[in-house]
């Protein structure tokens, strides 16, 4: 059984000037992405200090090369724009960084936020506005379908898709295969949906890829854990 560990120091790689710079970014996206984020900065808060974190294992193995980090689940994209900044900011010194970012937007078949064309259009603008398209890259599919054409290690996988039991199994075991042995997972709505919570227990419960999973719900509804074996 994987170990359960209430931890929040992710976020002291922030400072608190950092913080305050997300909180504004968020809230003067809300026109375009049609949603204020600033409600529930906390989450979004890890994904950019989780970042910091995977650039740190990089360097610290003197890889500066490719480097890929996976969302499932796009929606708003704000995971992705976050992560984005973040990557503009610690890893100048990379050569090839991008955040691959996926979603059906198909409402029909959507078990957690509702999701649309129109989503994807307010995403797409608020990218180009950004000046990010050279490091995001959105895709149209399911996780399943996009794993089967994907060929390369990853090294931050963040699920948050379909919420539905068989879809977080589908989403973590089609893509906890390419991810990197020592780089983050991050389970999004692990402590305020119980069907996801069950679903992340039966998976990880025997499992030899993930022996800790690390939770603060002050800060976020996700668990995230590392990929064994970790680095020291």
């Amino acid at each position: 059984m994987f170990k359960l560990t209430k931890d929040k120091r992710p976020l002291s790689a922030i400072s608190g000037e950092e913080r305050q710079e997300l909180i504004n970014y968020m809230e003067g996206t809300r026109d375009s992405t049609g949603c204020c984020y600033v409600n529930f900065p906390g989450s979004y808060l890890i994904y950019y200090a989780l970042t910091i974190q995977v650039f740190q294992l990089l360097r610290r193995i003197e890889h500066r090369g490719y480097v890929r980090i996976v969302e499932i689940g796009t929606a708003r994209g704000m995971f992705s724009l976050v992560v984005a900044k973040a990557i503009r900011k610690y890893a100048a010194s990379f050569r090839d960084v991008q955040v691959v970012t996926m979603d059906p937007y198909d409402p029909t078949i959507s078990e957690g936020v509702a999701v649309s064309e129109d989503h994807l259009g307010h995403f797409l603008r608020q990218v180009r506005k950004d000046g990010q398209s050279d490091l995001i890259l959105p895709m149209i599919g399911r996780s399943d379908q996009v794993s089967k054409v994907w060929r390369q290690p990853i090294h931050f996988l963040f699920v948050d898709g379909d919420h539905s039991a068989a879809g977080v199994r589908r989403d973590v075991e089609t893509w906890l295969p390419h991810l990197a042995p020592g780089f983050p997972v991050l389970l999004h709505d692990y402590t305020s949906l119980p069907e996801v919570k069950q679903e992340v227990h039966s998976l990880f419960k025997d499992s030899d890829d993930i022996k800790e999973l690390y939770y603060n719900e002050r800060v976020t509804s996700g668990v995230w854990g590392f990929k064994e074996p970790r680095y020291e």
